[in-house]
């Protein structure tokens, strides 16, 4: 098996599962978002709404594609988390790839229950999924980057450790940041800004940031690879 997951990542290197990975969700969120009108012909907005509310199919014009975006997206980052704890091949190594492929099963679970205040096994399933995801994220980001500081084969470079901190912390503010009830919240017309919902959004552009830098250094430490062996060849 795991023979036959080596060829499979040396067909198929680990950063291209990265690039797919966010590149699906942020391509659904970003067109969903630019057709997106509120109830009250307002358009959307990072300031002041939440990322699920994309998916909501009662309001969100194209919620579907939104809500596929996640599950499509879902699928190649449990492939990424795998991939990255194959380079790693050890106990700590695979707690932390436990830990990426469940919060990255959490991402294709909230597009699965997208937010639907109608029914209550989508809502049930919604706020299930989404928070294992932010929970998982920041416990998952958190062991990565203890394992970078720690792995003595230098997988990784250390500074995206400290990045990896970085976007621990975003997620940390937001999940422990009070707040109102949600009929407080969502009411319309909103304020301009609410912190509750930027953070939310601060959260999903750190990890997808930190996934495409994990990706990029991959990237790079591959190709410096490949031209090493080409120049030592005979």
């Amino acid at each position: 098996m795991s023979q036959k997951l080596d060829k499979f990542y040396e067909k198929s290197p680990v950063f291209i599962w990265g690039y797919v990975g966010v590149g699906i969700p942020v391509f659904a969120m970003l067109l969903t978002g630019i057709i997106y009108l509120d109830p009250l012909g307002a358009p959307f907005s990072i300031f002041n709404m939440f990322v699920s509310e994309l998916g909501e199919r009662a309001v969100s014009q194209t919620a579907w594609l939104f809500n596929w975006g996640l599950i499509i997206g879902g699928i190649p980052l449990i492939i990424f988390m795998l991939g990255l704890g194959i380079k790693y091949n050890s106990i700590f190594g695979w707690l932390c790839t436990v830990g990426g492929i469940f919060s990255s099963v959490s991402v294709l679970f909230v597009g699965i229950f997208p937010m639907d205040f109608d029914n209550d096994i989508f809502m049930t399933g919604h706020v299930i999924s989404a928070l294992s995801f932010f929970y998982g994220g920041m416990i998952t980001v958190i062991l990565f980057s203890v394992l970078i500081f720690v792995d003595k084969k230098k997988v990784l470079p250390k500074w995206l450790g400290i990045f990896g901190l970085l976007v621990a912390i975003i997620f940390a503010l937001f999940i422990f940041l009070p707040e109102d009830s949600l009929d407080d919240v969502l009411i319309r017309p909103r304020p301009w800004f609410l912190i509750i919902a930027f953070l939310e959004w601060l959260v999903a552009f750190s990890i997808f940031s930190w996934i495409i830098t994990v990706s990029i250094t991959l990237n790079i430490q591959r190709r410096k690879k490949i031209k090493l062996e080409t120049d030592d060849s005979p």
